[in-house]
């Protein structure tokens, strides 16, 4: 899941704009060279409103199931350092109940979670909508994200 809501949002919606899904070297050039349009901040505050309900379902249908489950944020995953990265997908095979030492954490880091590979945005991106500060200071917050911090 991703705590910032906002962020998730807006890559959603210039997906859609940009026919971008994908984070292959290929679709971050042309996302980097591809001119967006301004976003609806009412759709924009619909896809985030939307999506926190969901997470919200999601986390009490398991609770009401008695299922067990790792809460991971996205987050937690790429906005911080590669220690961090590593500790964290560490717990993640443990909790699993899985032997680490059958792992290559490191390379698993290095292929698949390393954002220069695997994020197709970034504040870069988010600069470049023509009406991004009017979207930061109408919806962004603590609570859901922010584009630019």
């Amino acid at each position: 899941w991703r705590k910032n809501a906002l962020q998730r949002a807006v890559s959603e919606m210039l997906a859609k704009q940009t026919n971008i899904w994908n984070s292959t070297e290929n679709d971050r050039e042309k996302m980097c060279v591809t001119q967006l349009s301004p976003l609806d901040i009412n759709e924009v505050r619909r896809f985030v409103d939307e999506y926190l309900e969901e997470v919200e379902q999601y986390k009490r249908f398991l609770k009401k199931q008695g299922v067990s489950y790792y809460p991971l944020a996205y987050e937690a995953m790429y906005d911080v350092t590669p220690e961090e990265t590593l500790s964290r997908l560490r717990d993640i095979i443990r909790y699993v109940g899985k032997d680490e030492d059958k792992f290559n954490v490191t390379d698993l880091v290095d292929k698949i979670i390393d954002p220069t590979i695997s994020k197709l945005n970034s504040k870069d991106t988010y600069k470049r909508i023509p009406n991004v500060e009017e979207i930061e200071k109408t919806l962004g917050s603590d609570e859901v994200g922010w584009l630019l911090r």
